[in-house]
């Protein structure tokens, strides 16, 4: 299993160990044992999580290269169950880090699923791209496959933003990739 205090070399979550442990868990039910592995194997070395300081209030956790950071002022004031969530999200983006060439080498089928999904629900919105991916028709920063697979890991999709054919094709890739746990308590709160 994939272990957060391997990512944590900079951030003072080692001393919140329920977050680590509940991150942990998190992986397991997200990803398959396979690509736990693969992930395992990647992760050693390449990919940081920080605390900095941010006063933007909306601003829990974003990414840059291989790093997470996390605005402690407000990421602390989340519930586990949303620190977690931040978290899952961004690693999925840092696992989908297109800029680097070792990442795209090692997860080729993350962004080709994230590419897939994204043509998926694009074709069939009957509603905003916002409104899918987070239950509320707002600004995103970026609209593309990119985005696609980190989203799911919020919990806040808004399947009745696409058609059924579209809903049925889009769980139908995530079960056919072979990425994810589809069968855990995580993935059954998530798609219909």
């Amino acid at each position: 299993m994939a272990e957060l205090a391997n990512l944590l070399l900079e951030v003072e979550l080692g001393t919140k160990p329920e977050v680590e442990h509940l991150f942990n868990y998190a992986l397991s039910q997200v990803y398959s044992s396979h690509y736990l592995n693969k992930i395992n194997n990647f992760i050693r070395g390449r990919i940081n999580v920080k605390e900095e300081m941010s006063q933007k209030p909306n601003i829990v956790a974003w990414n840059n290269g291989s790093t997470i950071f996390i605005n402690k002022l407000v990421f602390y004031q989340k519930s586990r169950t949303d620190q977690i969530q931040y978290l899952l999200h961004e690693f999925t983006h840092v696992l989908q880090n297109r800029r680097n060439f070792m990442v795209l080498k090692t997860f080729p089928e993350l962004h080709h699923l994230g590419e897939e999904l994204y043509d998926i629900a694009r074709k069939n919105l009957v509603g905003t791209m916002a409104e899918f991916l987070t239950g509320h028709d707002q600004p995103l920063p970026t609209k593309d496959e990119y985005e696609t697979v980190a989203y799911l890991m919020n919990g806040k999709i808004d399947w009745n933003a696409l058609n059924r054919d579209g809903r049925k094709d889009f769980v139908n890739k995530l079960y056919d990739s072979g990425i994810f746990n589809m069968k855990s308590i995580f993935w059954k709160k998530r798609v219909p």
